[in-house]
């Protein structure tokens, strides 16, 4: 074998790994631009489809106003923990993050607490719900809503693209995953094993309540793809507990 060989073999599979990321990039930024020019109304009448068609999981997407969010500062008499990062509240739970685990501490009627010094805050985003026909994947709603994938075609771009602008404005790329939700009701999404959620107080298995995914970039990554999951037990809503599992 010549000597030459590999070093041109190793060259042409880089080249093609570059051009193939470039490629991709393209493709991204494209069917951003083309997300961006949804007509409005076509944009409402997808959510109303999806929303009438669904009951269970909620998928809580970035909206101007509703009763759960992402960062911001939570409705506590004391702070949980010293140098945790407050995640946001969704029903009436706030979920907090110190260093490799997660804390879920029931919300109290009083005013946003102030962070303890040197505690990041996270901007304050307001979400709300839209409910899913059994899935949230793109191609799982196209086929189980009626009209929804006729709607987005003819609009620059296969529907299975556009529709995750549809779900998650604001979100710069068409890859939709678990990572990148919250999603609350039915059984959770896993990317790892089952979680031995147990009420502290009657030790009775916890059911799902909501979980929340990897969404606070730049201003916060939850290791490799992080999901918070946060269980609870209706005897003792007090008590909800939560874990953190990356990929």
């Amino acid at each position: 074998m010549n000597d030459w060989l590999p070093g041109a073999l190793c060259a042409g599979l880089v080249l093609a790994a570059g051009l193939g990321l470039v490629a991709f990039n393209l493709r991204r930024v494209a069917t951003r631009k083309k997300a961006g020019r949804l007509p409005p109304d076509v944009v409402a009448q997808a959510r109303t489809l999806i929303d009438a068609a669904g009951t269970v999981p909620v998928l809580l997407r970035p909206a101007a106003s509703g009763t759960s969010w992402l960062g911001g500062l939570p409705r506590l008499r004391q702070w949980p923990e010293e140098g945790a990062v407050h995640l946001g509240e969704v029903d009436g739970v706030s979920v907090f993050y110190a260093e490799d685990h997660v804390l879920a501490v029931r919300a109290e009627d009083v005013p946003p607490l102030p962070a303890p010094p040197a505690v990041q805050v996270l901007t304050k985003r307001l979400l709300s719900p839209l409910k899913l026909p059994g899935t949230w994947e793109p191609r799982g709603l196209l086929a189980n809503v009626k009209g929804l994938a006729a709607l987005l075609e003819g609009h620059g771009d296969a529907p299975e693209r556009l529709l995750p602008y549809v779900l998650m404005p604001g979100l710069l790329t068409h890859e939709l995953s678990t990572e990148m939700l919250v999603l609350k009701g039915g059984e959770p999404e896993l990317i790892q094993n089952e979680h031995p959620a147990l009420c502290p107080e009657c030790q009775a298995k916890q059911t799902f309540s909501f979980s929340v995914g990897d969404v606070f970039e730049p201003e916060l990554t939850l290791g490799d793809g992080a999901v918070v999951y946060v269980y609870t037990c209706p005897a003792h809503p007090l008590r909800p507990s939560a874990f953190i599992d990356s990929h």
